[in-house]
């Protein structure tokens, strides 16, 4: 009988999903004891681990980014799965809450607060009308594109492999960048961190940015100059910047970043799953559930993750894709 461990932490009606796909096939642990014998692990270790449990053959990672395990971790063979679908409701409503943020100055608006001063002379924006640039279209850059429907915006997304994708006016090549950066008054970021896209938003590409622009970034820290970012805030200078990734990450306590009232920063939080939104704890689980009865069955996993690309594979296709497409092998903390 196969022994799969779930490393993560659960409750009862998680366990009780993850009892009922596994039906008696398998042979559940919650918890680590053990581990070294796993054939399947549900959760998360520890990268140096994974070479420690020889019969591992399936590893699905609950979290949508998968850029911390390498190919060469796994023993021979193993298939990885991602946990990406879970996250895009929450990550894309943290995105929307800092460009609204900006958009009606509430950060300034917060610092006279602090000083206790009642000054209604600044000048705010709406979303209507204004260029909305998405990098990456997957589980998270759809869902963003999908809120900003009702703001009367024009939404441009930017994959590798352009086609029309739900709440998308429009879906361009990366090689478009830089000409939409030029265009935009938003730039969401929600791509992974893959050798393309990090640094994708260095010196040159954030002083390509329009006056009043502001930036998010929700994906993964290497895809940009923490530094030019510093420069540029002033010198373009832009809106407003959040960022709830860094690279490196936490945010060194020496950046100027900290200080500058048009930045706002949490700590990688808008993805965060246990102990903070029980709702995607529950999609995590139930895409756990749904991989647990296809691993069992001998059927293709979702988000099945593509070493060569970072990406997920898309089910029949046999190629892989950041686009959200349903019934993919279906791929951040």
């Amino acid at each position: 009988m196969r022994e799969v461990f779930v490393t993560t932490p659960t409750k009862p009606h998680h366990r009780a999903l993850l009892e009922q796909a596994a039906a008696g096939r398998c042979r559940l642990t919650f918890g680590t004891d053990g581990i070294e014998r796993a054939d399947a692990v549900i959760g998360a270790v520890e990268p140096e681990m994974l070479q420690k449990i020889p019969r591992l053959a399936w590893y699905h990672l609950v979290w949508a980014g998968v850029d911390q395990v390498r190919e060469d971790m796994l023993p021979p063979g193993c298939r990885l799965s991602s946990g990406s679908g879970a996250y895009g409701a929450m990550i894309a409503e943290h995105m929307l809450a800092c460009i609204l943020s900006f958009c009606r100055q509430l950060p300034h608006y917060a610092a006279l607060q602090r000083q206790h001063r009642w000054d209604p002379t600044w000048q705010e924006s709406t979303l209507e009308g204004k260029t909305v640039v998405i990098l990456g279209t997957g589980d998270i850059g759809a869902a963003l594109a999908r809120r900003l429907r009702g703001f009367d915006c024009t939404v441009i997304g930017l994959c590798r492999r352009p086609r029309p994708i739900t709440g998308f006016d429009q879906v361009s090549s990366i090689e478009e960048l830089d000409a939409l950066l030029t265009q935009a008054d938003v730039v969401a970021c929600a791509l992974p961190h893959t050798e393309k896209t990090a640094g994708l938003l260095d010196r040159r590409r954030l002083f390509l940015l329009k006056p009043g622009a502001i930036l998010v970034n929700c994906g993964r820290g290497s895809l940009i100059d923490l530094a030019a970012l510093s420069e540029a805030m002033d010198a373009v200078p832009l809106l407003g910047c959040a960022l709830d990734v860094t690279s490196p990450e936490p945010l060194p306590p020496e950046s100027p970043l900290w200080g500058m009232e048009r930045v706002i920063v949490t700590p990688h939080v808008s993805g965060a799953s246990f102990g903070h939104l029980p709702e995607t704890e529950d999609k995590i689980y139930r895409l756990a559930a749904d991989n647990l009865e296809r691993y069992l069955e001998d059927k293709p996993l979702k988000n099945l993750v593509d070493f060569s690309t970072g990406y997920r594979i898309l089910l029949g296709s046999g190629c892989s894709c950041e686009i959200g497409c349903r019934g993919a092998f279906h791929m951040r903390p």
